[in-house]
């Protein structure tokens, strides 16, 4: 199983998405944060999710990091 977290443009976890293990529930952590995306009207949830499914992982300054186990979360306590 695949674990994936969204971390900001200096790579520290950023909101909600940490040790998730679907991109489609991913991709919606994605889109309620992208407030940019949203003045798109062709931007969807369900585009995004196509993005993460063709490894486009790089929304300006949101990033997908993917691993084969969980983050640590302990980590989360040293950023906020």
């Amino acid at each position: 199983m695949k674990y994936y977290r969204l971390v900001d443009d200096v790579l520290q976890p950023y909101y909600s998405g940490y040790n998730d293990t679907s991109l489609k529930d991913l991709a919606e952590s994605i889109y309620d944060i992208a407030y940019d995306f949203r003045d798109e009207e062709h931007i969807t949830s369900n585009i995004i999710y196509e993005w993460l499914e063709k490894w486009d992982r790089d929304f300006a300054w949101i990033y997908v990091e993917e691993q084969d186990e969980p983050f640590d979360e302990t980590l989360l306590d040293l950023y906020y």
